[in-house]
């Protein structure tokens, strides 16, 4: 009994060991810091949207169509067709509307809207380009 007591004693007077690596912060889910992609678009200070919306407006119609994504309730998504009416400069932001449902409107970023008319593979390039710059700015973070 006495020398489990010496033990207790030696322990308790015993400075705490180094850790090999220290702990990293547990940060709760509402604090964790979110990164949009659209932040590291590399085309984002260098295109006119105004311009953009004339550039690939279809002659024949007069209409901008483009894609944007429709998500589903149950989390999943798709391209869907749309059509651009016009760009908000207080907001960034494009206003669309569907034409599978006219009465359905939705503001999205450049970054989440690809013209009809645009080239594919320089928007695919773009969105590879982004997401690249992101990853590198989540690992400098840690």
């Amino acid at each position: 009994m006495e020398r489990q007591n010496n033990n207790a004693r030696i322990f308790m007077k015993s400075p705490p060991r180094a850790s090999a690596k220290p702990a990293a912060p547990v940060v709760p889910d509402d604090k964790k810091m979110f990164l949009p992609v659209e932040a590291f678009d590399p085309m984002l200070d260098v295109e006119d949207p105004f311009k953009i919306i004339e550039q690939f407006k279809d002659p024949a119609t007069g209409l901008t169509i483009a894609y944007s994504k429709w998500n589903y309730p149950n989390g999943e998504a798709e391209l869907r067709k749309c059509i651009v009416e016009s760009y908000i400069k207080e907001k960034d932001l494009y206003e669309i509307i569907w034409t599978h449902n006219t009465s359905i409107k939705k503001r999205v970023s450049r970054f989440n809207l690809i013209f009809d008319r645009e080239d594919r593979d320089i928007y695919e390039r773009r969105m590879a380009e982004a997401h690249k710059m992101r990853e590198h700015a989540e690992i400098l973070m840690k």
